[in-house]
């Protein structure tokens, strides 16, 4: 981790990082309970300080630059934040006013009112044409790895994770794995026979469900 006056920088990987802005400068150093796992191995960067409010780092593959301009020194809305990346042969710069020129499909957190059309958690996937995606994760709940639980800090901060990996598409992959975690398989007697249509059912319903798996022997 990088610390530069309020910022805390994590880097996943040369094109994928973790961004926090806190005004009193305590981080947590803890994932998210949505996501943000504990970083896998140091990555190797380069840091230039430019003078005594702004910095550089560099990887690989991607350059971030971070200026402080607010003069309270908590304001990260007013201060200067690029990340510089590489599309085929081309060099992009993304701040955070930089918009998606693709439409970003949705995902769903939660399906449980999917059949009114209310849309709980969506959340943006990463892989997209423009080659960049940022997911922002501002709650206040993180885990707490050692006791294994929920804990809340109701502290202010920004908490965003950035993936720039420009038309590599296996890298964007590779970088969702360390962020996210790897997902286990579940073996496959656990499973058993899933039926469901996210509605409520009516009795005749049910009744002539059970008549078909019991036409098709289905225990």
């Amino acid at each position: 981790m990088i610390y530069f006056k309020n910022l805390c920088i994590s880097i996943y990987s040369d094109t994928a990082f973790r961004i926090e802005y806190q005004h009193e400068k305590k981080f947590i150093n803890k994932p998210t309970l949505v996501m943000g796992k504990e970083l896998p191995e140091e990555i190797k960067a380069e840091i230039k300080y430019k003078n005594e409010k702004g910095i550089i780092i560099r990887t690989k593959k991607c350059e971030i630059e971070y200026e402080q301009n607010n003069e309270d020194e908590n304001n990260f809305e007013k201060d200067k934040l690029e990340i510089r990346y590489k599309y085929e042969n081309e060099e992009r710069v993304w701040t955070r006013k930089t918009e998606h020129t693709c439409q970003i499909p949705n995902v769903q957190r939660c399906l449980d009112a999917w059949h009114h059309k209310v849309e709980y958690y969506p959340q943006p996937i990463i892989i997209n044409k423009d080659g960049w995606s940022v997911i922002e994760n501002h709650q206040t709940v993180y885990w707490d790895t050692e006791n294994n639980w929920a804990v809340v800090f109701r502290r202010p901060i920004y908490n965003a994770f950035l993936f720039f990996y420009g038309t590599d598409i296996e890298q964007a992959f590779k970088d969702f794995i360390k962020v996210f975690g790897k997902v286990p398989l579940l073996p496959r007697y656990t499973f058993g026979a899933w039926y469901s249509r996210w509605y409520d059912y009516k009795d005749y319903e049910l009744k002539e469900l059970i008549k078909k798996y019991n036409d098709n022997d289905l225990q």
